[in-house]
């Protein structure tokens, strides 16, 4: 039996010109744990994560990124619910587990617990009718959203199913501009002109890294180290300053000495 775990791989979001849709293939659900994991990485946000809906009842659930939230909602609820994650960043690396109980009950990264009427297994029907949808808006990193304990949805589409005689896997539909890489962007420097510095690599964009003496957004502001503090006599010089970072001290007349 061949296992394939190419949801492994860590998949790069580049917004709105990124997403994926695959479509749940299977004979049997018995064996699937009420239960979804995924570990991310991004910035803060206002963006859609990813959905599961049922097609053939229309019943789904779907997360969202709201600032350094997760929200959730479903066809069922009436209003959202707004997980609140004591303010950690998503911009390292942030496991989620999502376990959905026997008694209604919906419990996230095994803290926070909330009452709902729908469950993941209501979502996985027999008949192929289930459908994951990941990004259009999201801009960051996915490194795996696993189902139950070994379903993981895939990244690319260059999949072999040969030989793979797993009861359920996912089907890749359709997938738009996503980079399987450690996590990186591509082009962040391309329209960004450091006037006094160096453009580096900042996550997923682009800062300046400005020269001795500069600062700014784009290493446009000349540092007056005079005006930040200096070594000059108050009383026996007049500080001025240079580009580059340093500074003289011009002394009055009868005065010597740096």
């Amino acid at each position: 039996m061949l296992i394939i775990k190419l949801g492994l791989a860590t998949a790069t979001f580049e917004g709105n010109s990124s997403s994926l849709i695959a479509t749940l293939q299977h004979r049997s659900i018995s064996k699937i744990s009420n239960e979804i994991s995924f570990r991310l990485r991004a910035r803060s946000q206002h963006a859609h994560l990813l959905t599961i809906k049922n097609l053939y009842t229309s019943n789904y659930f779907s997360l969202y990124l709201y600032d350094q939230n997760l929200i959730y909602r479903d066809s069922i609820l009436t209003t959202d619910l707004i997980i609140e994650l004591n303010n950690e960043t998503f911009e390292n690396w942030t496991t989620f587990h999502l376990h959905w109980s026997d008694f209604s009950t919906l419990t996230i990264n095994y803290l926070y617990t909330y009452t709902i009427n729908l469950s993941l297994k209501s979502l996985l029907t027999s008949n192929d009718q289930t459908q994951i949808f990941i990004g259009n808006g999201f801009r960051g990193c996915l490194e795996y959203v696993l189902i139950g304990e070994n379903l993981y949805i895939p990244f690319y589409n260059d999949i072999i199913y040969e030989n793979d005689t797993r009861t359920n896997k996912f089907f890749i539909e359709q997938i738009e501009n996503i980079q399987i890489n450690n996590c990186t962007f591509n082009n962040i420097c391309e329209n960004i002109f450091c006037q006094n510095g160096e453009c580096v690599n900042d996550f997923d964009r682009g800062k300046c890294l400005c020269h001795l003496g500069w600062n700014g957004d784009f290493c446009q502001i000349n540092i007056n180290e005079c005006e930040q503090g200096n070594n000059c006599s108050k009383d026996n010089s007049i500080c001025q300053d240079h580009l580059d970072g340093f500074y003289t001290c011009n002394c009055h007349q009868g005065f010597t000495g740096k």
